[in-house]
């Protein structure tokens, strides 16, 4: 994660999804994270599924959720708000396998 230049709250928010993901048996090598830009990190499965994107940097933050009826954007919302979001990230990546 250091090659990020992760900031505080988005090493937290890695750390947070990496330990959901290992409580639901995830494992945690199959995730690849990119920066997009200068802010938005980019969550991605086998290098290949994307599941999320993230932006906690800047004035505005946001957090993508891909779910089967299309992407949301949430846009200024809490870190605990985005937090709570983690398990919708997870939803939408188990068709996929563990």
């Amino acid at each position: 994660m250091t090659e990020l230049n992760l900031n505080d709250l988005e090493h937290t928010f890695v750390k947070t999804l990496f330990s959901t993901l290992k409580s639901s048996g995830y494992d945690t090598n199959r995730i690849a994270i990119n920066r997009k830009g200068k802010d938005i990190l980019n969550f991605q499965l086998d290098g290949l599924y994307q599941f999320g994107r993230i932006k906690l940097n800047g004035r505005v933050t946001k957090m993508q959720i891909i779910s089967g009826f299309g992407v949301t954007w949430y846009e200024n919302e809490t870190f605990d708000f985005y937090i709570s979001q983690i398990p919708k990230w997870i939803k939408y990546i188990n068709p996929l396998g563990k």
